[in-house]
């Protein structure tokens, strides 16, 4: 077993083939739904808190600082929780809500670096920079998943997919499938 960084960096071209990744972030996705169905949310993913286990499927391996919904204000000091490019915008600022779509910013983010092999530029840098598209660094990336990696990382979360299903939909040609 490895984490998801470490395995996708093993990879020829440091990155993985977009089927791959849409499937690790489908799995990925799972469960967070899970998680979302209780009211927790993740808040810390990012590509060294999902291992790909023996049987090659990726499995979210650290919610130690997983939330069940709180006002923002009531977590102390919400900047031990980020990890910079996964992190959403809306966890740099203490008075800001977070939700579903916070968590859907980290899964843009890790499908981000798994299609591409770059870590996206953190939320607070984007202000100055905005984020290179993934197909601008891997030209092999769809049209269809770099528009639902961008979208996923909205810096605006009212323009991010509000649940996991549109997100994974974006990313699917096929007809919707429920996620769980």
């Amino acid at each position: 077993e490895e984490d998801l960084h470490t395995f996708t960096l093993a990879q020829n071209g440091k990155h993985l083939d977009e089927a791959q990744a849409v499937n690790f972030i489908t799995q990925i996705s799972t469960g967070l739904s899970f998680l979302h169905e209780n009211n927790i949310f993740h808040l810390n993913l990012s590509p060294i808190k999902v291992l790909i286990n023996k049987n090659g499927r990726a499995v979210i391996f650290s919610i130690g600082i997983s939330r069940k919904k709180i006002p923002t204000e009531v977590i102390s000091n919400i900047l031990v929780l980020t990890k910079p490019g996964y992190t959403p915008p809306e966890l740099y600022h203490k008075d800001r809500e977070y939700g579903v779509y916070s968590d859907i910013y980290s899964a843009g983010a890790i499908l981000y670096f798994l299609v591409t092999g770059k870590d996206p530029l953190a939320a607070p840098e984007r202000s100055q920079q905005p984020l290179a598209e993934p197909k601008s660094i891997n030209p092999s990336v769809s049209p269809r998943t770099n528009s639902a990696i961008m979208k996923a990382m909205a810096m605006n979360p009212e323009n991010r997919d509000q649940n996991l299903n549109d997100f994974l939909h974006d990313l699917r040609s096929l007809p919707h499938q429920s996620v769980r």
